[in-house]
């Protein structure tokens, strides 16, 4: 289980999340982004070690935003992307992670755009909070909509994230579990019908300890679910560009103690 530190994207209208993982201590990213207006802002500058931040409501305006990165390695490769982001002022949150690894002779950059729009109402999540300590619940997802919806990772498995409530200087911890895409197929989600959903593949894992939390499931409507992807070679790097769109839901669950209290879903 991946314990890492980011700020919480849980919340708001058109909010930016970026987040910045190196693959080695020796090589360095930054970024910025400009909005239609022409106004640039920061978002990453000469980082060596794993960040993320938020900024909130940042895309709550529609237009064409313009999202710039570069990297150097040990070796002294270096390159710069510029890369167009185009908004509806609908979503809820827009997320750009970004991995950087460097090689003998160029870097290698991971790009991935995500944009998540909250899902309607007739997507309900319910949970079972186990009686262990501490033990990462299990939910079960309903599908009281018209349409069909599918996993993020395969249609019929719908995992997910848990992430606290942040501190006071905004920080908090998102939860992972291994994600397995070779399990064997099972139908999506009907119309008038329910599933199981769990943290990841295998639901493994323990919370940290006494606290709020949020349980975030990703979903879409249709495959393909990478909607754009780009292999880029510059001169200095080849930068891996990923699109993809889902809805979400979330349900928020709290423990203290051992003792566990739903709060809401």
């Amino acid at each position: 289980m991946m314990v890492f530190i980011i700020h919480n994207p849980l919340a708001g209208q058109g909010d930016l999340v970026y987040a910045y993982a190196s693959d080695a201590g020796d090589t360095r990213a930054g970024a910025s982004i400009t909005n239609p207006q022409g106004i640039k802002m920061l978002l990453c500058e000469d980082s060596m070690q794993s960040s993320a931040k938020i900024w909130y409501q940042y895309f709550r305006n529609a237009g064409t935003y313009v999202f710039s990165s570069w990297c150097i390695g040990s070796e002294n490769q270096s390159d710069t992307l510029r890369l167009e982001i185009k908004s509806d002022g609908i979503a809820s949150r827009i997320e750009i992670h970004q991995s950087v690894r460097g090689e003998a002779r160029h870097l290698i950059s991971h790009l991935s755009l995500t944009t998540l729009y909250q899902a309607p109402p007739g997507i309900v999540l319910s949970a079972f909070l186990p009686r262990r300590k501490y033990q990462i619940p299990v939910w079960q997802i309903s599908n009281h909509t018209p349409d069909t919806i599918l996993g993020e990772y395969l249609p019929g498995y719908f995992w997910g994230t848990i992430s606290t409530i942040p501190d006071t200087q905004g920080k908090f911890y998102r939860i992972t579990s291994p994600i397995c895409l070779t399990f064997e197929p099972r139908p999506p989600l009907y119309p008038d019908s329910a599933t199981w959903a769990t943290l990841g593949a295998l639901n493994e894992g323990k919370l940290p300890g006494p606290g709020t939390y949020v349980y975030e499931l990703r979903y879409t409507r249709h495959a393909p679910k990478v909607v754009d992807h780009a292999n880029i070679q510059t001169p200095g790097a080849v930068w891996h560009w990923y699109k993809t769109s889902f809805y979400y839901v979330s349900y928020s669950f709290s423990t203290r103690g051992g003792r566990r209290s739903t709060l809401r879903g």
